[in-house]
């Protein structure tokens, strides 16, 4: 059984329903995964790790032109971010971090509830940025009506 990421566990525990009503927690989940696809794409990431699945048809690695590509869209992807949001989003989606807020119970429960705002809006921002790009299906349940 494959281990979920944060952002999956999140999903799962129904912690990304708090954006807009238009999108779904899949939809949200969807753009995360874009986001996250390109960051890694883009070779930002200090996690190089080898595809061997992939064949090789000549000696270059070919990667030059498609890493810039991603690095493109990863850039615009968080230009449409505040920086609250960007902060969430690097931490729970690019880094598969917990969110782990500090204090007392009661507090770290508003913190986690503010902070799964954060995140739900700002991936609301990515899926509508996704969608204007034409790089993003959405796959709500909407749709399968």
């Amino acid at each position: 059984m494959k281990k979920l990421s944060v952002l999956e566990l999140y999903e799962k525990k129904g912690l990304l329903n708090y954006g807009s009503k238009r999108w779904t927690s899949t939809d949200r989940l969807i753009a995360g995964r874009q986001l996250l696809e390109d960051y890694y794409k883009s070779g930002i990431s200090s996690v190089k790790a080898i595809d061997y699945s992939i064949d090789k048809v000549d000696g270059s690695s070919g990667c030059a032109e498609g890493r810039l590509i991603a690095l493109d869209r990863y850039n615009k992807a968080i230009r449409v971010l505040d920086a609250k949001q960007l902060k969430v989003i690097t931490k729970v989606v690019l880094f598969n971090e917990k969110w782990k807020p500090l204090g007392s119970e009661r507090i770290r429960a508003h913190k986690m509830y503010l902070a799964m705002h954060v995140l739900c809006w700002g991936l609301d921002r990515l899926i509508s940025h996704y969608l204007k790009k034409k790089q993003y299906k959405v796959q709500s349940q909407m749709e399968l009506f």
